[in-house]
């Protein structure tokens, strides 16, 4: 038969961003949203002709980066807006330079072939993997997409005792202006896989494993051994120079998690549990001795309930911990003349688990810990949201070498946010007023900020 072919408009997607002292955001994509107003938009066109789909949707942002007070890393220059932690050993600035910046990405731009059963393709759009809602441990929204293939099942496969879902990728990392690594060879490839099964019994629950690697770019480009390298040798020990071997390699960085999720839909009830670890360890013994070594964890909940007047209310709590181990705060840290060292964090790919300067998952899994407690209102005309959250970002001072601080850069927060529905179009409001006490791990530095986002999606002609 004749094939068809549409090419509709997708929808205008912008959101403008005000921080009135400091920066704050998460989970919002490319854009760094730093203090002062910034802006993002996106819109573009979609192909579907038989089995191909293309879709063209670049994401473009530009922020304001006021300037505000930064933490002392001890470094001068540009050093200044590097990470205040690991000014050397991450890809986190605190800043992104001293005037505006902005950015353009492939947003959710993606060319893909369903095959019987399987998808192929290649996609900018970002990974977001796990159960996790706020505070997702691996893979996320925070940075925007990675440039990335993917084969990916094109549905659950039904396998006898449930179905299996799985997704892998091989992508390539940029990194910011500010990294630490400035000479030689400067991009990462990413090769990461995500495997989920749902039993048939019991109903509703969902188990799966994941695993990324990311190493420095080969002087062929990455090839079959790094496409599959999150299959090989699973968590292993030791350290290897060797680019065939099985374990550790010295310029690579491996991170492994699992989670679960059980949904009773009788009772309108979700949980889930995470838990991702970099999977190196110095010998077996340290496994035994320190799991929660360099490790992260989340839990999650929420009940959907109908109201009477058919609206429908969920209310939700979830918290998660990657708070540096005791290992870090008294064998390594008393023992050695370094800085504690957080989860995320390689000596040897010297970016870190980031994105052009972003975590790619959420920005408190760096060595912190946080939670939200919430609750929404559904109706027939949008949605409001109500949040109450806690972050803690640092507990340890980033130059001090004979101890710890015995105090937290802490952060309190409340969110409200509005979302309403009309015809073909959604508009999104929120605002958060933010306490950030002892900010900079300065004893007594309280600070206040007022957050706030606009937001539109939809077709304006």
């Amino acid at each position: 038969g004749v094939q068809t072919c549409a090419l509709p408009i997708l929808p205008l997607e912008t959101g403008l961003y005000l921080n009135s002292d400091f920066p704050f955001g998460d989970n919002d994509g490319a854009i760094w949203a730093g203090r002062g107003v910034s802006v993002r938009g996106s819109t573009g066109v979609a192909v579907r002709w038989s089995r191909l789909h293309l879709r063209l949707a670049p994401e473009v942002w530009w922020s304001q980066n006021a300037g505000f007070e930064l933490t002392d890393n001890g470094l001068v220059d540009d050093g200044a807006f590097r990470d205040p932690m690991q000014p050397y050993a991450i890809d986190l600035p605190q800043r992104f330079g001293s005037s505006a910046v902005g950015g353009l990405s492939l947003g959710s731009t993606q060319i893909s072939v369903a095959l019987p059963g399987i998808t192929a393709g290649a996609s900018g759009a970002s990974q977001s993997w796990g159960p996790g809602n706020r505070y997702q441990l691996l893979m996320g929204t925070n940075a925007g997409g990675i440039p990335h293939l993917f084969l990916q099942t094109s549905g659950p496969l039904h396998i006898g005792v449930g179905r299996l879902s799985a997704r892998m990728i091989l992508g390539k990392l940029g990194q910011s202006s500010w990294s630490p690594v400035q000479d030689g060879e400067t991009r990462r490839f990413l090769s990461g896989a995500v495997v989920t099964f749902a039993p048939s019994i019991p109903e509703g629950l969902e188990l799966g494993v994941e695993r990324v690697v990311h190493g420095v770019w080969p002087a062929g480009g990455p090839g079959i051994g790094e496409i599959l390298r999150p299959f090989s040798s699973g968590v292993s020990v030791g350290l290897s120079d060797d680019p065939g071997g099985g374990t550790n390699r010295r310029d690579e960085n491996q991170l492994a998690g699992a989670f679960a999720r059980w949904v009773h839909r009788g009772a309108g009830v979700e949980v889930w549990v995470e838990v991702v670890r970099d999977d190196f360890a110095r010998d077996i013994r340290h496994y035994l001795l320190e799991p929660d070594d360099l490790l992260a964890r989340s839990l999650g909940i929420q009940r959907v309930t109908e109201l009477a007047d058919g609206r429908l209310l969920t209310l939700r709590g979830e918290v998660v911990s990657a708070e540096t181990h005791h290992s870090e705060r008294e064998d390594r840290f008393l023992r050695y003349p370094v800085r504690p060292i957080p989860l995320f964090y390689n000596g040897g790919v010297r970016q870190g688990h980031t994105l052009n300067g972003q975590l790619l998952a959420s920005p408190v899994v760096y060595g912190g810990s946080a939670w939200t407690l919430g609750a929404d209102v559904h109706t027939t005309s949008g949605r409001w949201s109500f949040d109450l959250f806690r972050e803690l970002r640092r507990d340890w001072t980033s130059a001090s070498r004979g101890g710890g601080s015995d105090f937290a850069d802490v952060v309190y927060g409340v969110r409200v946010e509005r979302v309403l529905l009309r015809d073909d179009s959604q508009f999104t409001a929120s605002v958060a007023p933010i306490v950030n006490l002892n900010r900079n791990l300065v004893r007594d530095n309280d600070a206040f900020s007022l957050s706030v986002v606009v937001g539109a999606r939809g077709l304006p002609w």
